[in-house]
């Protein structure tokens, strides 16, 4: 988090930011920090063969579509419940561009 902070403030515009090993919990935290609190967008990754989803993976996502429009459902839910990685459509190595700088307010916050 705090490489990614320090390279933030010397990056310009549209420059791409490359994080490795997101199999790892703590950089996909990192990088939904990055993408949900700074002007970044994720490069998509395109798969050769995308698996065919299982009636287990299809219930669970109804579940988390069920559970997205209830009220409230930000604070009754974690995070990577409403949104899980693979929905990201990163690789192993996750490319990431900068669109603009900063500009919110210093206690700008939203949960990752």
């Amino acid at each position: 988090m705090l490489d990614f902070v320090l390279v933030d403030k010397l990056l310009d515009q549209r420059p791409v930011l490359g994080l490795h090993d997101t199999w790892m919990p703590e950089i996909q935290k990192v990088i939904r920090f990055i993408l949900s609190n700074r002007e970044y967008v994720a490069l998509p990754f395109t798969a050769k063969s995308a698996a065919r989803p299982s009636l287990r993976s299809k219930s669970v996502q109804l579940i988390r579509e069920l559970a997205k429009r209830l009220p409230r459902s930000k604070q009754i839910f974690a995070p990577e419940f409403l949104k899980p990685w693979h929905s990201y459509c990163v690789g192993n190595i996750a490319f990431l561009q900068k669109v603009a700088d900063d500009r919110r307010d210093w206690r700008a916050f939203h949960a990752f």
